[in-house]
């Protein structure tokens, strides 16, 4: 939907690049591939950054910002709340990792909100 809101080219394809990875880290996530899945969620991440950080994004729209700043988020929590266990890789609740982990990802998080809130406050 926001696709075809936005006007500028780079953005329209960027966006699109973001949006496959993710629609690949879901599927990966939804047929148990969790490590295949955390590997999508850390190109989501990048390119979602690169999607926020591109010149014409600020002049865009305010959905494309939130959107961008939620899949960041979103990797971020997955990505913080993975770890190795004899199974395999398994992404843990947030009630069950240490503090220092769930600050990190914390930290992670307000980042991403003072980036997103930086950006509307130059509109």
């Amino acid at each position: 939907k926001i696709k075809n809101k936005c006007f500028h080219q780079d953005l329209v394809a960027m966006l699109g690049i973001t949006k496959d990875l993710f629609e690949e880290a879901i599927t990966d996530l939804k047929n148990g591939n969790i490590d295949g899945s955390l590997e999508y969620f850390k190109q989501v991440k990048l390119q979602a950054k690169r999607t926020r950080d591109h010149p014409a994004c600020g002049d865009q729209m305010f959905e494309l910002l939130i959107t961008l700043t939620q899949l960041l988020i979103l990797s971020d929590v997955l990505l913080g709340s993975s770890l190795q266990s004899d199974k395999g890789t398994v992404i843990l609740p947030a009630c069950r990792l240490n503090t220092d982990k769930r600050k990190e990802i914390s930290d992670h998080v307000q980042e991403h909100f003072d980036k997103a809130a930086e950006q509307l406050e130059k509109k």
